[in-house]
């Protein structure tokens, strides 16, 4: 299954979500897409909703190579 990066206010990446779940936030004007290769979407709100999970949106971490 694909999945769609989001990014916060500030460009944080936030955890994925489902495509159609971005496609509903677009369509609502709670966040805008900011690339389509891959599709990235930006929330414009803080009051917009999470993604994917009922857990508020939080960083991912990434684990270093070294």
């Amino acid at each position: 299954m694909s999945t769609v990066l989001v990014f916060d206010i500030q460009g944080t990446a936030l955890n994925p979500c489902h495509p159609a779940r971005a496609r509903q936030l677009v369509r609502k004007q709670r966040a805008e897409v900011v690339s389509t290769r891959p599709y990235a979407i930006r929330l414009v709100s803080r009051e917009s909703p999470t993604c994917g999970t009922a857990r508020p949106n939080r960083p991912i971490r990434l684990f270093d190579e070294a």
